[in-house]
Order: structure tokens, then C-alpha cells, then sequence
């Protein structure tokens, strides 16, 4: 029902429309309309007049979601700040989750509810497999590419303002579930590592493997590490760029090509010490190698036709080596994250450790590890040693006190 005089309706669909006068055809001088749309008619009403005042104007009242994120895609692409597979992310969420159920709708007629209902359906059963819902993690991330094209509109005049978000982010903690390998588990992974590195036909990965459990470079890192990134002489290396396989352009022969870029941030872009022991290991390799696999261009671990590893080649090696060393399975990240641990418990300061893994500060890598730091502490704990440990441990084992000791006992 309208409210009189005022041009405000509740909708079928429980929306409140407001209709006001956009201008009128040069023509034949009718009145032309303009709506704007809300989730209560208090909220109709206050965007209403906020029109009719001449403090907003919307352009483009036809645009649907999709077209708004083909403007908004178009404008991400200019940042030079964004990794190609960051875009090559967005881009597939926008078009396999978002487009398919909010892409027809008109972009300033979406609201809170319309945003919430979204959210709601995408934890029930959002998984394209039709597996059920996805993860509060992942949906929280398709919610954040929601409202940074809505930003992107108001800024452009497409909507008169952003919803107001109704619910709150998924309660999915602040630490992640992290795999971590025990040092028994480690020690099996290593000696099973050692064992294929005899074979010709194996030895890159299994050394690249190796190298990445005791530098915690990300997968990508390490298939895209060059042998001018290793300075052999200060035991050092360079993190200057990573390989990824990535979407193809539409119209390509090949859906997915490989990418060598940037590292994930500026933050990534790093160099820090290697373990002695480790750079002679990868000095013995080097001199195996025939001679134009050892120029700077070079990849460090390279296929026998001296071409780049591919990051899902070492994560499929990786996955052989753990059945080999009858280890539960786990993801090529949780070599990172048991170096990580590793350092941690060998008292590394968190900058340090910070700096080695990349992370743009200490608090990512403190938030990241809440756990192996919170096992670091009660271990420092528990190496503080009582002074007086072993009066305490006799007087306590003592049949009883005598009457002054017992009078302090009572006063204490």
C-alpha cells in the first residue's frame, strides 16, 4: 500500500519503492520516472528526498549486477597493485557464484535482505559440485567482492548508497587449521626425499621439496626461483617472481596457461639466509646439471628438458612422497607452515620470521600461528626452574609440621 501522497510502496517482495520525477521527455513533454528501492519505508523515504534535493542523481537506472561488475572487472584490471591470479580469482567467482544468482538484477535495486538471502543460500548450498554449502572463509570473500563493486557504484553514481550490511561475518576464528608436520613425520618425509633425489629422473623435485620444507617458499615461489635469485657464496636467496597457472583469455586454444609474475605482494618480494648445510646440497646439484641449465635465467629446479616445474607437478610429487613415507595426507602449504613452526620453536623473533615468510607484518605471521606460539610459550614455561624445589618437595612429604611450621602454615 502507497502512502498518501508520497509515491512510496511496499513491494511484493517486501522491498519498499519510492517513485520520484527524474525529468520529463523532450518531446512530448510526459513525465518521466525514477525509483529507488529499500528494505523499509523510513529508508525509501530518506532516499527519496534525498534525490528530489538534488543531492543524487542516478545514471544508468537499467544496469544490471553484471554489467556494473564488467565496468568494475574493467577498472580492477588498470591496478598495477593486483597479481594477475588475484584477477584470474575474482573473475571466476564473480562468473561461477555471483553472476548466477544476483547478475539480472538491476544494481540499484539490490539491498541488505537481497545481499543476506545471497549470503544465506551460498553457506546452505553454494558449492558447484552440489556437495552443500561453501565456507563462511569463502563466502565472507564473494561477500567482499559484493561490496567493492557496490563501492565502485556509488562512486560512479549508479546507486545512491550501499546497503547497510545486516549480518555480521562468519565466527570462523581468527586462527586457521593449520597442518603441521610432528618432527617424526618430518623425519620419515626427509629421508624418503633423500632416497628419490638418487634418482635422475626425480631429483629436482624431490630436492625443490626439500629446499621449500626448510625455506617456507610458497609453491609458486619455488617453481619460479632462477639461479641468479641464489647467491651460493652468503647462503642466501631472492624472491623476485612466481609461477602460476592461470586461465587462458576467452577465445584461447588452451583453457589454463602458465604465468610467470610478481610475487603475491610487495611484501613477498624478499631475500633472507638458507641453511649451510642446504646450499651445498643445491651447489652439488647445480654442478650435475648440464651446462645451459646453469645459466642466471635458468630455473633453480628444472624438468629434464631444463623447463619450468609447474606448481601442480610438485604438488603431485609431493602427494607420492607423503604415501611413500606413510604420512597422512596434506596440501605442499604445510611445508610452510612446518618451517614456520620449526623456526618458532628454535626461539626465531616473529619479524624475523615475519621477513622470511613474507608476510606484510608481524601480526599477520602472530596471527597465522597463533597455536605453535602458544605451544613455544608453555614450553618457556616450563623451563623456569623453583630455586627452592626440592625443600618444597620434602617439607610437603613430611608426615607433619612442627607447632611453629604450623603456625606459619596458618598464617600463610
Amino acid at each position: 500500500m502507497a502512502r498518501k501522497g508520497e509515491n512510496i510502496y511496499q513491494r511484493l517482495d517486501g522491498r519498499w519503492e519510492g517513485r520520484y520525477i527524474s525529468g520529463y521527455d523532450t518531446l512530448s513533454g510526459k513525465i518521466q520516472y525514477g525509483y529507488v528501492y529499500a528494505s523499509s519505508y523510513t529508508e525509501a523515504k530518506r532516499i527519496k528526498q534525498k534525490v528530489e534535493k538534488g543531492k543524487g542523481k542516478l545514471r544508468k537506472q537499467k544496469l544490471t549486477v553484471a554489467g556494473c561488475f564488467m565496468e568494475w572487472m574493467r577498472w580492477k584490471k588498470t591496478d598495477p597493485n593486483l597479481h594477475p591470479s588475484t584477477l584470474n580469482l575474482y573473475d571466476r567467482n564473480v562468473e561461477k557464484h555471483i553472476l548466477p544468482l544476483l547478475g539480472s538484477c538491476k544494481v540499484h535495486m539490490i539491498t541488505a535482505q537481497s545481499l543476506d538471502q545471497f549470503r544465506w543460500q551460498k553457506l546452505k548450498d553454494g558449492r558447484l559440485d552440489g556437495g552443500g554449502g561453501l565456507s563462511p572463509v569463502t563466502v565472507d570473500s564473494l561477500m567482499f567482492l559484493i561490496y567493492s563493486m557496490l563501492q565502485f557504484a556509488l562512486e560512479e553514481h549508479y546507486i545512491l548508497e550501499i546497503p547497510k550490511r545486516k549480518m555480521k561475518r562468519s565466527s570462523h576464528g581468527d586462527s586457521r587449521n593449520i597442518r603441521v608436520f610432528s618432527t617424526e613425520e618430518q623425519s620419515r618425509i626427509e629421508e624418503t626425499l633423500f632416497r628419490g633425489a638418487k634418482r635422475e629422473n626425480a631429483r629436482s623435485t624431490c630436492l625443490g621439496i626439500l629446499f621449500a620444507l626448510y625455506t617456507g617458499l610458497r609453491v609458486g615461489e619455488l617453481s619460479g626461483l632462477q639461479w641468479k635469485d641464489v647467491d651460493m657464496g652468503g647462503s642466501r636467496i631472492f624472491v623476485r617472481r612466481t609461477l602460476q597457472r592461470v586461465d587462458a583469455p576467452r577465445g584461447a586454444k588452451k583453457k589454463t596457461m602458465l604465468q610467470l609474475g610478481p610475487p603475491k605482494s610487495n611484501s613477498s618480494i624478499r631475500s633472507f639466509p638458507v641453511k649451510d648445510e642446504l646450499m651445498t646440497w643445491l651447489s652439488l646439484y647445480r654442478n650435475s646439471l648440464p651446462e645451459l641449465q646453469r645459466q642466471p635465467d635458468s630455473p633453480v629446479f628444472s624438468t629434464a628438458e631444463g623447463g619450468y616445474i609447474e606448481p601442480r607437478v610438485f604438488q603431485k610429487r609431493f602427494g607420492r612422497i607423503l604415501e611413500a613415507a606413510q604420512v597422512e595426507e596434506a596440501n605442499f602449504h604445510a611445508l610452510r607452515h612446518t618451517f614456520a613452526t620449526r623456526c618458532i620453536e628454535s626461539n626465531m623473533d616473529v619479524q624475523s620470521l615475519s621477513e622470511c615468510l613474507g608476510h606484510s607484518s608481524g601480526v599477520i605471521t602472530l596471527k597465522v600461528y597463533t597455536h605453535s606460539f602458544s605451544e613455544h610459550k608453555r614450553s618457556c614455561i616450563n623451563r623456569l626452574e623453583f630455586l627452592m624445589a626440592e625443600q618444597v618437595l620434602e617439607s610437603m612429604g613430611a608426615a607433619k609440621c612442627s607447632s611453629v611450621e604450623e603456625n606459619v602454615c596458618n598464617v600463610i
